[in-house]
Parts: structure tokens; sequence; C-alpha cells
């Protein structure tokens, strides 16, 4: 099953892109070729729907920074095999062909002949590939503890050592020797050729992204296939900010299914929920996650309303597009979906008196479906105590302020209950706001 994710909830947590700033995938590259940094954004853009899946890219990224494994390839010899292999065009074929005459020699003499040029260098970075995977791959062969990717390792190698045979020692090729090497890579052994560079290719964004993690202090997740609906983390930190504050979060069959979150403007409300998406979304792709530890029972997707966007173009309000979002996700857990849910601020976009109506129903029907995990913000904190006595399965969390003087300062820190803490208009009134207006 392909794990259920969007534009918004891709937007939300900043994974491939954010305007004006640095997105999640920045994190990982570049790696050391374009094959790499390809393949490397494909399977961050693509998390995966199954344990066996997460659990082989999990490991072969593990082994690597375990074992501080180096890409020894130059990204010029896969930027000329690629353009090599996957070129069709007859006149560099046909360069070949016609070149054993008089005239061919004096071109290939003068340097004359490009696409007998292009051929050349196509073919000599094939053989260095080949020749420096072959060493590459009968380490990865070695060792026992690498499981991840373990069964294509040794039909890697074969397809490394087919291709060398082809060529003869050094990279002063006669004519002839060059057409024939050019007829069996682009005959015989074509698809194993191709095959081996796609390999490479993971296992050069896996280098990647495996040294970060060893930079950047991220750490394996367990994501299990239990059926159970467990979401523990310790240490959880916003990967995009230096000197984060690290929280531990627990949601689940045995905190509640529902965390529910307060605190003021500017206490990190936000920041500690796309934290927490952009871990699970991690997991779930394989990627290590930056936390100190972190266990999570499969999900089979994530769906967040974070900044959430009104849509001019088809007249809807923001009130409206939040209510559009609330169904899609309605309608993903009553089809049994075990999803991960983040709402930050339900119903911002409409009065006080709906917002609270509003947030109360849905946080309730939210903790009668074990199955999924939510977690939600809200400035409404009156909600919290009619929730509490009429609803179980939702556990109360808040971010708090500590206040200097006039002056509110912010821990980071989740502490346990409900904070009726505002300060909008102490914010308003240090900023000098109201005293600008007056003086117009």
């Amino acid at each position: 099953m392909s794990f259920i994710i969007d534009r918004q909830t891709i937007s939300d947590l900043g994974i491939m892109s954010v305007p004006h700033g640095r997105a999640v995938v920045s994190l990982f590259g570049p790696a050391r070729t374009a094959a790499g940094d390809a393949k490397l954004r494909e399977m961050l853009s693509s998390p995966l729907g199954d344990c066996a899946r997460i659990n082989s890219r999990a490991s072969m990224i593990e082994y690597f920074a375990t074992h501080g494994t180096d890409f020894p390839f130059e990204g010029e010899w896969f930027d000329s095999a690629h353009a090599y292999l996957s070129d069709e065009d007859s006149r560099q074929r046909s360069s070949l062909s016609a070149g054993t005459g008089l005239r061919g020699w004096l071109a290939r003499l003068m340097n004359a002949d490009t696409g007998y040029a292009a051929v050349l260098a196509g073919a000599r970075a094939v053989a260095r590939i080949a020749r420096t995977s072959r060493s590459f791959l009968q380490n990865l062969c070695s060792d026992s503890s690498l499981t991840g990717f373990r069964t294509a390792v040794p039909d890697m190698l074969k397809a490394s050592e087919d291709l060398c045979t082809v060529f003869p020692d050094g990279e002063k090729w006669s004519f002839s020797k060059l057409v024939a090497i050019d007829t069996v890579l682009h005959g015989p052994l074509a698809q194993k050729a191709l095959m081996l560079l796609d390999f490479l290719g993971t296992a050069d964004a896996c280098i990647s992204i495996a040294q970060a993690s060893l930079r950047l202090g991220f750490h394996r997740a367990e994501v299990m296939d239990d059926g159970d609906d467990t979401l523990e983390i310790k240490g959880l930190r916003h990967p995009l900010l230096e000197a984060a504050v690290p929280n531990d979060i627990q949601i689940g069959a045995r905190q509640g299914n529902v965390l529910f979150l307060t605190g003021a403007n500017m206490a990190g409300k936000s920041t500690l929920m796309k934290a927490l998406g952009i871990a699970v979304y991690l997991a779930h792709s394989g990627f290590p996650v930056p936390a100190e530890s972190m266990r999570i029972s499969l999900r089979d997707g994530i769906c967040t309303a974070i900044n959430l966007p009104d849509d001019i173009s088809r007249g809807y309000s923001h009130f409206y597009s939040e209510v559009r979002r609330l169904k899609r996700v309605a309608m993903l857990v009553g089809a049994g979906r075990r999803m991960l849910v983040i709402f930050d601020e339900l119903f911002r976009g409409t009065n006080v008196k709906d917002a609270y109506d509003g947030t109360l129903e849905v946080v309730r029907r939210f903790a009668s479906i074990p199955s999924s995990i939510f977690l939600v913000s809200t400035h409404i904190v009156e909600v919290a105590e009619a929730l509490k006595q009429s609803s179980g399965n939702i556990s109360y969390r808040y971010l708090p302020t500590v206040m200097h003087g006039s002056v509110p300062h912010y821990t980071y820190k989740l502490e346990e209950g409900v904070t009726s803490d505002r300060h909008g208009r102490l914010i308003i009134r240090n900023e000098g706001l109201l005293d600008i207006l007056q003086s117009k």
C-alpha cells in the first residue's frame, strides 16, 4: 500500500521546498553524483507504506553511517556514463562504423570527430565505474551486518564483473576494440550497465544521508508493523533550527490517541507540530530522524493543516478550507486508515463561539478513533475543561511562558496540563504598535 501524503502536508512540513528558506531535503545533500542527488530527492518525496521496504532502506543507511563508508566514484564518471548509455544518436553510432578509413583516422588524430570522442569518453567512464564498483561491492558482500539491499548486492557485483571483462587493461584502446566495446555496451550488457548505475546512485544517496545523520545527530527510527498505535519520541527537535529545544512526546493507546496542545503566541506550538510531522515523515521514508530515539507503529499516511491557505480562485474562505481539510481527514480515518493528523489552531478562520463548538465536537470525534493519532493545538483553552468531562483518550500538554517583568520568555519545553497564557495584547504593546498609531 502506498503512503498517503499530499502537497499541502509536504508544504506544511517544508520537505522539498520552502519559500525564502531551507527545506528538509537540503539537510541530506548534495550527494556526490547528479544521479545520487536525484535518487535522494525521489526517496524523500515518496514515503513508504510497508515495514519491509522501510527497514531495508533504513538498515542500508545505518550500515553506511556505522562503517563510515565513502563513495569512491567521481561525479563526472556518472554524468558521462549516463549520457553515453542512454544515447541512441545514430550520428555517434555511424561515427564508429564509418571511421575505419583514412578520413576517420585523420579526424580522430585531429580530435575533430566529436561522435568518436563522446563514445570513447562514455565507454571509459563505464569502465572506471565497473572497476571501482567491483571492490566497493565486494566489501558490501563480505559484511554479514548489512541487511538492507543485501539480496541486490551479489547481482550488482556479478554485473560489475561481467562489465569488467569487456574492457582491456588501461584506457588506451584501439579503434577496433572501442567498436567492440560499444557494441556490447549497447547490446548484451546494456541492461546490466544501467542497473549498476541505478544501484550505485541509490548507494550514493544512502551514503549522503548517512553522513548527514552523523553530522546532525539524527538516529534511526523503529517502525513497527504491530497493528498498535504507538508513537514515542525522545529528544525530538526541529531539524532546521539551531539550538532547538528537544522534547519527549508520547501519543497512542496507552497515553491517549489525541494530544491537545496549548500555549501562547510564539511559545513554539507550530514548530513542535512541524517537528513531529517531519520526524514521522522521515521515519516512513527510511531516513534517520531528528531525535535521540523514536518508536512508531506503521502509519498509512500523514495529513496536516498548519499553513492552510484560502482559495480565492474557488471562492473558498479560510474557514471553508479548514472544513474541507477536516472532511478529507474524516474520509480517511472513517475508511480505517491509520493516520497521523496534525491540526494547528482548529477553526481559526471563524468567530470564537463557532470555533469553540467546532473544536469541542471535532476533538471528541478524534478521541473516539483509536486507530489514528492526532495532534491538535488551540488558543481556545476553555475547550479542555469540557473535553475532560466528556472524553477519554486525550493527553494535555502546553508550552509555557515565563514573564520577566513585562517581557515574555519561552522555554519551548513541553509540560503536562493546559495553559491559559495569552500574550497577544502584551506583544502588541511591547512592539509600540498602539503608540505608533496614536502618534498619527
